[in-house]
C-alpha cells in the first residue's frame, strides 16, 4: 500500500572538503533532540530565522520582480494625472471646511454671539482682501 505522504521534499548535500559543511554535518550528527523535534524541523527553523533576517532582501524571483515593478518611472501622464487627483481632493477639503464656518458663522449671527465679537475687529488690521484666492473661493462660493 502507499503512503499517503503530503510531504515536500529538498535535498542538499554537504562537501567533506568545505569546512562550513563540515560544521553544518557536525551540529546536526549532534543536534540535541530534547530542544529540537528532528534535523527538518531544525533546519526549517534556521531557513525562517534567515528569511525572516533577509526580509526587505530580493531573495526570491517574484520579489525581484515586485521590486524592479515598483522602482519603474512615472509618466508626465501619470504625475498629471496625480496632481489633478489631489487638487480634487484639497478643493473637496476646502469647500467641506468653508461649509463647515459658514454653517457656523450663520448660526452664531442667528444667536446675536457673532455681534459682539465684530466690534473687536478692527478694520485696518483685517488682511483678507489682500489673500486673492480666498477672495476667488468665496465669490465661488457666492455664486
Amino acid at each position: 500500500m502507499a503512503r499517503n505522504d503530503d510531504g515536500m521534499y529538498h535535498n542538499f548535500r554537504l562537501s567533506r572538503r568545505n569546512p562550513i559543511h563540515i560544521r553544518i554535518n557536525e551540529i546536526l550528527s549532534d543536534l540535541n533532540k530534547d530542544v529540537y523535534r528532528s534535523k527538518n524541523q531544525f533546519i526549517a527553523d534556521a531557513l525562517e530565522y534567515y528569511i525572516n533576517a533577509l526580509e526587505n532582501d530580493t531573495m526570491t524571483n517574484s520579489e525581484n520582480i515586485k521590486k524592479q515593478k515598483m522602482n519603474t518611472y512615472v509618466t508626465k501622464g501619470e504625475l498629471e494625472l496625480l496632481k489633478e487627483n489631489i487638487k480634487n481632493e484639497v478643493v473637496k477639503e476646502v469647500q467641506k471646511e468653508m461649509i463647515s464656518i459658514l454653517g457656523n458663522f450663520s448660526g452664531n449671527m442667528a444667536k446675536g454671539i457673532v455681534a459682539d465679537n465684530l466690534k473687536t475687529i478692527d478694520k485696518d488690521n483685517d488682511d483678507l482682501n489682500e489673500n486673492t484666492t480666498l477672495l476667488g473661493l468665496a465669490e465661488m462660493w457666492g455664486e
